[in-house]
């Protein structure tokens, strides 16, 4: 967990969607809290990680906002297609 704090502090923004799934699943050390995992999801998704996108879709699924699930499974789709065709 260290590491990961390090890297998250560092801006790594797969360390911030990392720590987002944790809190998610409740990973040890963290506990389940869907609100922080929103927020470290958030803060990825702003630096255009398709994937912290498709969690916060999922997240949205869960709590039956298919709309704003579409919303950021479509952006997590046109990140992918970017990040493929671009480098």
């Amino acid at each position: 967990m260290n590491y990961l704090d390090k890297s998250y502090k560092l801006g790594n923004v797969a360390a911030s969607n990392l720590i987002g799934n944790m809190y998610l699943n409740g990973i040890y050390p963290l506990d389940r809290d869907v609100e922080k995992a929103k927020e470290y999801y958030k803060k990825a998704a702003d630096n255009n990680y398709a994937y912290a996108y498709n969690n916060l879709g999922r997240i949205e699924e869960d709590n039956n906002n298919f709309k704003e699930a579409f919303e950021y499974y479509l952006y997590s789709a046109r990140n992918k297609i970017k990040e493929r065709y671009n480098g």
